[in-house]
Parts: structure tokens; C-alpha cells; sequence
């Protein structure tokens, strides 16, 4: 099925240049858990019901289908991340409250580091499904690639990818119901467990620096037109600057850096137009900050990255840009150039030596 998630993802990415980055004002690789001590290859089991009573199936107008997804990581599996080769133990109890001829469910991971859709495992199939009639399923699925920051089951029906174009459609949404039958793997109580038995204790993580190169992470980059949001309609008649969004999440794991932490940013590249000041600050661009937030400084300009950048010229900056706000789900350069610093859109590529 066309990932409901990761299109959204695409198109928030594309939002976020509709908001200035001026309009208020090797990289190290993030700590994981302590671990539990249990080796990989390893089982897991999960349990639908461990996490909610009901799911309700929506209408995914980018699939499209009807679909649902069911989180297991923060709550129990964050603490040692399945890998690849690892067997998953899918226990449920599941009914409808509508007649679904064929349901396909598999496991993905559907974190900013995992590029916001990646597939776990392969797709399983619940023929008939009647109203009201719970059907038991025991199954095991050994990973396909491994959990970088998120483990959902996504199910779904009526869609033209994953096998479900093999059945009839349903038609219409429903609601599915599951009764508890497994036991979902906590590993973070086997975290805590196998730390208060061997008297491990995670050591405190104090400020980090990131060295971040934004050439690696955005090798073509593009300055483009941004006009002015005014009562809620964009004003297409007037610019407000020239700038570009660079996402680094998948630079690191799980944990995200943190206020107090700082990103050394570095850029080896040219642009193909003079610029006479480009600006830089660092944003988070996700849900769980309604999709903006400016987490390098509370507002102002941001930083002068370079000054008199020339056309075609290779340049080279280096710049510590401290943080005050944690990461949630996302960290991004916003990167600028003011009207009058440059004439058009730019664009700024890899330098090559």
C-alpha cells in the first residue's frame, strides 16, 4: 500500500519551506539504551491488545486503501531494538465490525530515521474476517532490516500494493477489536531488570557536539522562493526570501540531540549565483511541534553562515550552532539567503576537488 506516513512526511518536508527560517527572529552517533544483556539473534512477541482495545481503519487517500497501524516501540521495545534476523512472535485476537474479505498486516518502521516508512518484515493475510468473529492468529516473522527508531504493525485492505489487490473489496471503513492472548516482549523492564542485577547504570550524558557536514547530508541544495503567509493565504505577489530545508535526523539513532548540545556544521560546496550573506539556523519540522520550531535560538536572524559567496567559486564554512530546545522527531538546517543578498533562487552543490 502507498505509505499513508511517509507521504505525509514528503509533503510536510515541502510545507516547511512555505515558513521562513527568518520569520522570528563524521557525525557522532547518538547514545542507545543500556541494553539487556540479551544477545541478537534474539525473540520478540507482541500483542496488539497490549497497546489498544480497538483500531480504527481510515481511509488513506494517498494509497489508497483503508488503514491502521498499531505502535509497539516507545512502550516496550525501545530498550533493544529488534534487528534484522530477529524472529517476531505476532499473537492476536482480532475481529471487525465490518465484513473485510482480505486484511494484509506487516511490521514497519516509521521514524524519521528510518526515513518515516521502512518495511520490517514480509505481509501476512487475514482472509474473511466477519463481523463480530474473533479470529486467533500465532505467527513468527524473522526481520528483514532493523528497527532504527520506530516498530509498528500497519494493516490495511482495499489497496493495490502488499497483496491486497488478491481480494474483494470491503468498501467502506470499519473498526477492528482485539482481545488479549499474548504477552508483548517489555524491554525496558528487561533493561531495568538486567541493569539492577548486574549493577549497571547508564552514565549521564552531558553536552554533546555533532559534527554534521552539510554537504553529506544535502549534496544538491536549493534556495528557493519563499512568499509571505498573510491572514492564512500565501501571497504569491510578494518574497519573503530565499531558502532551503537540509534534514539530518538519520544522522542519528534514537535519541535526538538536546538544549545544551551544539552542532558543528562544515559545507564544501559552490553555488551557481553570487550571495551576499547566507544565514543558518537549525529547526525541527514534524508533528510533534506543529510542524515548525526554531530550536537553535529563540528568534532573530539566525547565524551569518558565509559572506560573499561568488558564482561557481568553491567555499568552505565551519560553524558551531548551540541548541536550546531538545529534538523531539526531527532536526534540520533551514538554510537563507534575504532579498537583495541574492538575485534568484540559487543552487548550492557538493564542491567537487
Amino acid at each position: 500500500m502507498k505509505k499513508m506516513l511517509k507521504f505525509a512526511a514528503g509533503l510536510l518536508v515541502a510545507g516547511a519551506l512555505l515558513v521562513s527560517c527568518a520569520s522570528t527572529g563524521s557525525s557522532s552517533k547518538a547514545s542507545t539504551a543500556a541494553g539487556t544483556g540479551i544477545p541478537h539473534p534474539r525473540s520478540y512477541e507482541i500483542d496488539p491488545a497490549d497497546v489498544t482495545a480497538t483500531l480504527d481503519m481510515a481511509y488513506n487517500q494517498y494509497g489508497p486503501n483503508y488503514q491502521g497501524v498499531v505502535d509497539f516501540y516507545k512502550p516496550f521495545l525501545k530498550a533493544d531494538k529488534p534487528q534484522a534476523g530477529d524472529t517476531v512472535k505476532i499473537k492476536m485476537k482480532i475481529t471487525a465490525d465490518l465484513e473485510i474479505p482480505g486484511l494484509a498486516y506487516y511490521i514497519i518502521d516509521n521514524s524519521p530515521a528510518a526515513n518515516y516508512w521502512t518495511v520490517l518484515s514480509g505481509d501476512n493475510y487475514i482472509e474473511n474476517l466477519k463481523p463480530g468473529e474473533y479470529v486467533e492468529i500465532e505467527q513468527d516473522v524473522v526481520l528483514t532490516e532493523s528497527v532504527k527508531g520506530g516498530f509498528q504493525i500497519v494493516f490495511g485492505y482495499d489497496g493495490a500494493d502488499h497483496g491486497q489487490d488478491q481480494f474483494a473489496k470491503a468498501g467502506a471503513a470499519s473498526k477492528f477489536s482485539f482481545e488479549k492472548i499474548g504477552e508483548t516482549t517489555n524491554t525496558i523492564a528487561e533493561a531495568e531488570a538486567y541493569a539492577a542485577a548486574n549493577g549497571v547504570a547508564e552514565a549521564p550524558k552531558g553536552p554533546q557536539t555533532y559534527n554534521i557536514a552539510i554537504e553529506k547530508v544535502a549534496a544538491f541544495f536549493q534556495l528557493e522562493t519563499n512568499h509571505p503567509w498573510v491572514d492564512g493565504v500565501q501571497d504569491m505577489s510578494q518574497i519573503s526570501n530565499y531558502q532551503g530545508i537540509a534534514h539530518f535526523t538519520t544522522e542519528f539513532g534514537e535519541d535526538l540531540p538536546k538544549a545544551g548540545d551544539t552542532i558543528h556544521a562544515t559545507w564544501h560546496a559552490t553555488s551557481d549565483v553570487d550571495i551576499k550573506n547566507l544565514h543558518i539556523r537549525v529547526i525541527e519540522n514534524s508533528a510533534a511541534v506543529n510542524w515548525w520550531a526554531e530550536i537553535s535560538e529563540a528568534g532573530g536572524t539566525g547565524y551569518v553562515l558565509i559572506e560573499d559567496v561568488k558564482a561557481n567559486e568553491a567555499f568552505d564554512v565551519s560553524i558551531d550552532i548551540p541548541l536550546v530546545q531538545d529534538a523531539q522527531e526531527d532536526i534540520s538546517f533551514c538554510i537563507w539567503a534575504d532579498v537583495g543578498d541574492v538575485a534568484q533562487p540559487a543552487t548550492i552543490i557538493m564542491a567537487r576537488d
